[in-house]
């Protein structure tokens, strides 16, 4: 009868290193959230990369045996096994979009405070960032154009750079409304 007892303390103990691995386990997943997910995400996209570890992670630490669980070398492995994959997530989930934005931001194509801005996660809204690429083209045709020192050949290409963004600008305008 003793046994019993002893069984209930040993399994409530177990339970707080579960939890106690888990949250450090967390607390870490949600730094790295913080640190490397892009600054435009919304809490609902942090907090599903945020579940979807500590899911697999709860699943490992109940699998472990208490020795292990005990052991400061298991915990730093889930930790770094779950920052891993935490930063695996946001790459993958990055949209094309954040991709394109970031190099764009990374070029010499925007101005210094639109890219800081870019990269710092808070884009000005696509509208302006288009016009800018627009005027941009326009003023690079337009020096072409001017260029006594040009070919036929040049102005050609840079009159059909210029059809071709506002093309796109067309067409990304008509997406976004």
């Amino acid at each position: 009868m003793n046994t019993m007892p002893i069984t209930n303390t040993s399994k409530t103990q177990r339970e707080q290193w579960e939890s106690d691995v888990v949250q450090q386990v967390r607390n870490e997943v949600q730094e790295t959230i913080l640190l490397h997910s892009p600054g435009n995400w919304s809490n609902e996209q942090c907090e599903k990369i945020e579940e979807s570890i500590m899911a697999h992670t709860k699943n490992v630490v109940s699998a472990l045996a208490t020795s292990e669980l005990m052991s400061a070398d298991a915990l730093k492995d889930q930790i770094e096994t779950a920052v891993a994959k935490t930063k695996l997530l946001i790459c993958e989930r990055k949209t094309m979009k954040d991709t394109i934005l970031e190099r764009l931001a990374r070029s010499t194509l925007l101005p210094g405070d639109m890219a800081t801005a870019i990269l710092a996660g808070d884009a000005p809204p696509l509208k302006n960032i288009v016009d800018h690429l627009l005027i941009g083209a326009m003023d690079s045709e337009a020096v072409v154009r001017s260029d006594s020192k040009s070919t036929w050949n040049e102005r050609r290409i840079a009159r059909a750079i210029l059809v071709i963004a506002f093309l796109m600008a067309i067409e990304v305008m008509g997406e976004i409304g």
